[in-house]
């Protein structure tokens, strides 16, 4: 019957049968923050009626709307309880939240703004610098690149990377026979160049290993014989 009762009130008060929550009370430091974002969001409410966003900072070198979220509004008001260095209702902390490039992901305006810096630096270097030095304007500056080019072209042409041999003259015709006899060509050599009907050295290089190998049965050892004579026939040749 006690049970039956309870059931019964449970179901009358259902909120009995939940656990109480404890109520976050926020701290003086938290209402302290509340105060300071309530002032910014009142300061920098956005009246451009182009712009879709209810909260916005101007920032950049062209003034360009940056959307204020809960996370910037957080981010300036503890940097400002905070007493962060340069921070105040006017200048937000350095953070990329607040930075008109990153936060638009503007990459041209950004590159832009380099390149104009770049300019201005080598305009001064220019300048200052009584140096000789050479001053190439923009406008002879395509024309200096296809120069350039046709440097590179003309230093990689075929003419110029794989160039005409020189005319060496040939060397002079020898028999077989002295060919055979000045070199000590072996008695087994002389007789296969012979049945080969080789007039000389100055036609014998103009053969190949194989060619011995299949015209003369020439071995191994024979055919370095011959190759032997035949570059110390050259050698003499060009001492000539």
């Amino acid at each position: 019957m006690r049970l039956l009762n309870r059931t019964t009130s449970l179901r009358r008060n259902p909120r009995r049968a939940k656990k109480k929550q404890k109520k976050h009370e926020p701290s003086d430091e938290e209402l302290a923050q509340d105060d300071i974002i309530i002032k910014l969001q009142g300061q920098y409410r956005c009246e451009d009626g182009t712009c879709s966003s209810t909260y916005c900072f101007l920032g950049g070198p062209n003034a360009k709307h940056i959307k204020l979220t809960p996370l910037h509004f957080r981010t300036w008001a503890a940097a400002i309880q905070g007493k962060t260095a340069g921070v105040d209702f006017e200048s937000p902390p350095s953070s990329p939240l607040f930075d008109a490039g990153a936060a638009r992901g503007d990459a041209t305006t950004d590159i832009n703004v380099l390149a104009s810096r770049r300019l201005r630096s080598l305009s001064a270097s220019n300048s200052s610098n009584s140096s000789p030095n050479v001053n190439v304007s923009f406008e002879g500056l395509a024309d200096m690149m296809a120069v350039l080019k046709g440097s590179e072209r003309s230093a990689l042409s075929p003419a110029n990377i794989n160039p005409a041999p020189s005319s060496k003259p040939l060397p002079p015709k020898m028999s077989l026979a002295l060919f055979c006899q000045i070199y000590e060509l072996s008695a087994g050599v002389i007789t296969k160049l012979s049945q080969m009907e080789l007039a000389g050295p100055h036609v014998l290089r103009k053969l190949s290993d194989a060619d011995l190998v299949e015209d003369g049965a020439l071995t191994k050892a024979q055919i370095a014989e011959v190759r032997d004579a035949e570059e110390r026939w050259l050698y003499d040749m060009d001492k000539e």
